[in-house]
């Protein structure tokens, strides 16, 4: 599979559930949680929208390519989904936050605005992942088992990164390339408004389970820890606009390094089967 390696691996969190997981900060805690509870139904409706097309492709190595991000996936949603449970556990209401979740991916009705949300969606976890893998002091002080999912996660999210964009490419060939380009920036625009949603959906319950009233001082330790300190969101900007131009080309040659630096590292963690 190339540059795609499945790592069956398994992280426990289920079984061993941890509040503020995070340096014990909650606002950091909950703006990991409140993007990680989003995961499992999010990779699975990823599964789904490839799979469609996968009859369509021609290239043997973009199926196998194919055939590798499935499997990837198919690990992450596991170990999410006990992320999930470990969430649940510990008195946060998943389930509503799953439901917004899914009810939103749900309102996709067509397979090629699912392909183009896809990508979209693949873009925004790999520019998180790019981000942690070049700053992993922002998970310093973190419960281990935490630490190692998102940075087993992170490295594969990179591996892949590539593939949701290859199969748009491949099945909308016979598009102009202004029709292609604006159909995947549109879906990124809404994809991201779509995200937003959710995630100041989850914030709010995250925030009432545990006792802190969701309003204006919330949001506002909220919108520092994004943008401020550490300043996820900032860091990831130049990366995440770069979807934006004509041509953009995720398997940029910056990538390998990074990669490589990180297999030998992941490569020791976690609990291969």
């Amino acid at each position: 599979m190339g540059d795609i390696q499945p790592r069956d691996y398994r992280f426990g969190l289920a079984d061993a559930p941890k509040r503020h997981w995070l340096r014990g900060d909650m606002e950091l805690t909950a703006l990991v949680d409140c993007f990680g509870v989003l995961l499992p139904e999010g990779e699975r409706f990823f599964i789904r929208s490839l799979k469609f097309y996968e009859p369509k492709i021609e290239d043997p190595m973009l199926i196998e390519e194919m055939r590798g991000f499935y499997q990837q996936e198919a690990f992450h949603s596991r170990e999410h989904a006990g992320y999930n449970a470990a969430m649940s556990s510990l008195g946060y209401d998943v389930t509503r936050m799953e439901a917004f979740g899914a009810a939103l991916l749900g309102d996709i009705k067509t397979n090629s605005s699912r392909l183009a949300v896809t990508c979209a969606l693949e873009h925004l976890t790999t520019t998180f992942s790019r981000t942690l893998l070049q700053r992993p002091d922002l998970l310093d002080g973190a419960h281990e088992p935490y630490r190692d999912l998102w940075l087993w996660h992170a490295l594969e999210e990179l591996e892949h990164r590539s593939v949701a964009l290859e199969v748009y490419a491949a099945v909308m060939v016979r598009l102009p390339a202004w029709k292609r380009y604006l159909f995947r920036t549109m879906a990124m625009n809404m994809t991201v408004y779509t995200i937003a949603r959710a995630y100041i959906h989850n914030l709010k319950l995250y925030a009432e389970a545990d006792g802190v009233k969701p309003g204006f001082r919330f949001t506002m330790r909220c919108l520092r820890r994004m943008f401020i300190s550490p300043g996820f969101i900032l860091m990831g900007l130049p990366y995440f606009l770069k979807y934006y131009r004509p041509g953009y080309d995720p398997a940029g040659a910056d990538r390998k390094g990074l990669v490589q630096r990180w297999r030998t590292l992941v490569g020791s963690r976690g609990t291969a089967v």
